[in-house]
């Protein structure tokens, strides 16, 4: 067995070195790599020729009917399981039987969708399971075969859940259109194997809570765009829908500890209109639905209404005033906690403005709104346990006086904004020398009535066995009010009287400042008037030395440059007078060399005359003996063709006395037969 697989494994190798080689040589042949890539190409193309060309309206109704048909016998097992495991008491039950026998003559589901409960390692199991589904070469032939709408906006919907999550996929889900899907979103798929990485680290990215519900809701919304499955015709893209899908119920069962989604078999079947304001606000089992604006648009990819969207540091709640707190927290989906600072904005930044005269609504931007600086501040409630019917939850911000995050109040920083008092002063101050000395005897008068304030107002307190409240009247006890209103006039003087004092002491401070930072001017003007007359008299003397510096330079160059000028006269005659000797010299060496070479051209001459006529002699010498070549190989000739003449004679001669004797022979053979009693008689 060992054996086998090695061989298995190194005929495997031999074939891969040789694709490479084939590769990197650019081997053409039919048997080469690249030959079988071009086929393999060619007949992907046809292929997909085939299948654009072949209609599918058919294979998409045969699918659409079985689909029906599972989804009828898994609802008879969920009204079954439910039947024998109800869930949420008896509400919860008859909503669920009425939502299971909510179904159309097609056999399709509803709006009102099945509640089930879902754990995390169900939720983890299933998002894994879809997952691994997902191949790479599912996703290149996603990419190949061209986007249409609907998986255009399924991948959309996998970009939002992804987005900022890593360095992949970097993108901001408050620039993408609420109408139409992305339109570059198919080049995301341009690296399939980082896309499916991360696909794979999403539960672990939303278990660190690196996910915000941004992610989530504009997921949701793409879905809304795709219609939920109805139109994804490519198996690829209807596992992304599923991931999709199943990541939204791992967010929300990571986000709360029991977590109610929709089924899943109600989201991928026609007709099952579910917005994403409906999964967003999904409602628990013990309090009802609430139902929706009927202003909000139901068209599928249209913004949702602000009143009803989720912004970061606000939430908007439907306040009834018989319903108790509690219920108001109930009602709250998982999606309206707190998000952490930093995160990206809502995915659907749009208000819905006043209709027109013709009846249409247009979609505004809303501002940004500064986020609460403590957790859970949409939560709370007034002091009395009660919200008022209409007004926003305490901590929360209103559109109209919103103000921008980010941009402080003009005057703060500036010397004309009133001073901001503090709460108690501090320890430090009132123990230091300077302010002893400076604090009159009002100030100590006025700190002393501050303090007989404060602990005429908490000696009450403290002796008592009950606790008094502040905004809580108790109407059985006698004189409570009265004793809460001194209380609170009390400590309304002590605030009044810290606020002046801390007023007083940052006035004196700031008047110290002032004074020591005049004084600390005033030396460094001096110190700085100082330096520059110093600076001054320092560059006076260095002008001074540098100018008599320069002038005895100029002295003892001028002299050198008069030395150096008579210097070049005396060297310039000396090189004249030896110029005119090199000159005579040389003249007469060129008479004589002019002599000498005459005489050797005149040489040259008659030695080339010598050779001319010794060359003439020899071209005649070789002219006679050519031609006497010439004479004796036609003498050779001729003889030969007489040899050959007198041969080819003999010959004929020869041939004809043979043809005579057999033509005589021939005669005789004739004579013979045709009178063979003539023939004579041989003897013995």
């Amino acid at each position: 067995m060992a054996d086998s697989q090695r061989a298995l494994d190194v005929m495997v190798e031999r074939e891969r070195a040789r694709r490479l080689v084939d590769r990197f040589g650019r081997d053409d042949s039919d048997a080469s790599e690249l030959a079988r890539e071009r086929r393999a190409h060619r007949l992907s193309a046809s292929f997909r020729k085939e299948l654009s060309i072949v209609d599918t309206d058919g294979v998409c109704t045969a699918v659409g009917h079985l689909e029906r048909a599972l989804d009828e016998k898994l609802q008879q097992q969920l009204r079954e399981w439910h039947q024998q495991h109800p869930i949420g008491g008896r509400n919860h039950a008859h909503r669920d039987s009425v939502a299971l026998e909510r179904r159309p003559s097609d056999g399709r589901v509803q709006d009102a969708p099945v509640m089930t409960k879902v754990d995390r390692g169900s939720a983890f199991e299933a998002l894994k399971k879809v997952t691994s589904e997902i191949t790479v070469t599912s996703m290149v032939e996603l990419a190949k075969m061209g986007s249409d709408p609907a998986s255009e906006a399924v991948v959309t919907a996998a970009c939002c859940a992804l987005a900022n999550m890593d360095d992949y996929v970097q993108a901001n889900n408050k620039a993408l259109s609420q109408d139409l899907p992305w339109p570059h979103v198919m080049q995301v798929l341009a690296k399939p194997s980082v896309f499916l990485t991360s696909l794979r680290r999403f539960p672990y990215a939303v278990d660190a809570g690196r996910i915000p519900k941004e992610n989530v809701a504009g997921a949701l919304h793409f879905l809304e765009l795709a219609g939920r499955g109805t139109g994804v015709r490519h198996s690829c893209a209807r596992r992304v829908l599923c991931w999709v899908e199943h990541a939204v119920t791992y967010w929300e069962c990571s986000n709360e500890p029991v977590s109610l989604v929709k089924n899943v078999a109600a989201r991928v079947l026609p007709g099952s209109s579910v917005s994403s304001r409906e999964r967003l606000c999904a409602t628990s089992p013990d309090t009802p639905a609430r139902p929706r604006d009927p202003s909000v648009s139901k068209t599928p990819g249209r913004p949702l209404d602000p009143s009803m969207s989720i912004t970061p540091g606000r939430t908007r709640m439907a306040h009834h005033p018989a319903a108790p707190p509690k219920a108001e927290r109930t009602q709250q989906s998982p999606l309206s906690r707190r998000v952490p600072p930093g995160s990206m904005s809502p995915t659907v930044p749009f208000r819905l403005s006043s209709p027109s005269p013709d009846g249409s609504r247009h979609a505004t931007p809303l501002r940004p709104q500064r986020t609460c600086a403590t957790p859970q501040r949409s939560r709370r409630v007034g002091a009395t346990g009660s919200a008022t019917p209409g007004s926003p939850p305490m901590g929360g911000l209103k559109t109209g006086s919103a103000r921008p995050a980010g941009s402080p109040p003009k005057d703060r920083g500036s010397l004309t904004a009133p001073p901001r008092p503090i709460a108690s002063p501090q320890r430090g101050l009132h123990s230091s020398s300077l302010v002893q000395r400076r604090v009159s005897k009002p100030t100590e008068e006025v700190s002393k009535i501050g303090r007989e304030h404060v602990d005429g107002a908490r000696s009450p307190l403290k002796g008592g066995d009950h606790v008094v409240r502040r905004g809580v009247s108790r109407a059985d006890t006698p004189g409570e009010g009265d004793l809460q209103g001194a209380l609170d006039e009390s400590a309304k003087e002590v605030r009044e009287l810290r606020s002046i004092e801390s007023q007083l002491l940052w006035q004196m401070r700031r008047e110290e400042k002032k004074e020591q930072m005049a004084q600390e001017q005033a030396a460094e003007a001096e110190l700085l008037d100082w330096r520059w007359k110093q600076s001054i008299a320092m560059k006076t003397s260095a002008a001074e030395r540098e100018e008599e510096r320069k002038r005895s330079l100029l002295q003892n160059s001028k002299e050198s440059v008069e030395l150096k000028r008579e210097r070049k006269a005396a060297q310039k005659a000396r090189e004249l007078e030896q110029a005119r000797e090199l000159y005579l010299k040389d003249r007469d060496h060129a008479a004589l060399q002019a002599l000498v070479e005459k005489r050797h051209q005149e040489r040259n001459r008659d030695i080339l005359a010598y050779r001319c006529q010794d060359v003439n002699e020899m071209r005649e010498m070789k002219r006679s003996q050519r031609s006497l070549e010439s004479l004796h190989e036609d003498n050779t000739r001729s003889h030969e063709q007489r040899l050959m003449m007198a041969t080819m004679a003999r010959e004929l001669s020869r041939e004809k006395e043979r043809l005579l004797e057999s033509l005589h022979q021939l005669r005789q053979a004739q004579r013979e037969r045709d009178h063979p009693l003539e023939m004579p008689l041989v003897a013995n």
